[in-house]
């Protein structure tokens, strides 16, 4: 007895297959998603403890928060959620800031292109281009007085060098504001920054380069 198949029962069958397929792929994204997620937790707890600083867990399926003083800069360590080009999806970036206390001769603000709309909106009226030969000229830097921060940059010759290594940090963007109170470096990234050694190893350059160009040192 031949059994046949009708183009019903074949069309019903091909559903399930690519419903099953697309159920699988969904949950291995998922599953994926919190093992980096929860490695990201662990690594970031780990670096609090480390440096005694404040861990902030958050709810169950969100990046934690880390605050605190390393090597006697406040740092602030946290994911945050900005557009995507798909507004259906989520977009989350990790962020490192690194506050110094001290304060410049020259307000100024210095990114690399992602922030380049962002800072030509900020009322400082002078584009400085370095002849710094580390520096990359599609880097942007606003400044209220240009002689007066030539002079600061150029009183130590590690001061060059040392914003143009934090403006070309790998796999991220980043930018430098600073006032005549004041000074923040802010880099965000996409990778989770979920491995405690390289988060370490991250933070610590971060910090050596800002030292470089602390007022206060």
């Amino acid at each position: 007895m031949r059994v046949i198949i009708v183009p019903s029962e074949v069309s019903l069958n091909f559903w399930i297959f690519v419903w099953v397929v697309l159920a699988v792929i969904v949950l291995g994204v998922f599953f994926w998603s919190m093992e980096i997620l929860f490695r990201q937790k662990r690594a970031w707890k780990a670096l609090a403890n480390k440096y005694n600083m404040q861990y902030e867990s958050n709810a169950l399926l969100l990046s934690p928060g880390v605050s605190g003083r390393i090597k006697g800069y406040q740092v602030d360590l946290f994911a945050e959620e900005q557009p995507a080009e798909d507004v259906r999806r989520r977009q989350f970036r990790t962020v490192i800031m690194v506050h110094i206390e001290n304060a410049y001769p020259s307000s100024g603000i210095a990114g690399t292109p992602l922030y380049k709309e962002f800072i030509n909106s900020i009322n400082l009226p002078e584009i400085y281009t370095p002849e710094h030969e580390g520096w990359n000229d599609r880097n942007v830097l606003h400044t209220k007085d240009k002689q007066a921060l030539k002079e600061f940059m150029e009183a130590s010759p590690e001061r060059w060098p040392a914003l143009s290594k934090l403006l070309k940090i790998k796999n991220a963007d980043a930018f430098f504001i600073f006032d005549d109170k004041e000074a923040y470096f802010r880099m965000e990234t996409a990778e989770p920054l979920d491995d405690l050694e390289f988060l370490n190893k991250r933070i610590l350059g971060i910090i050596a380069q800002c030292e470089k160009l602390d007022p206060g040192k």
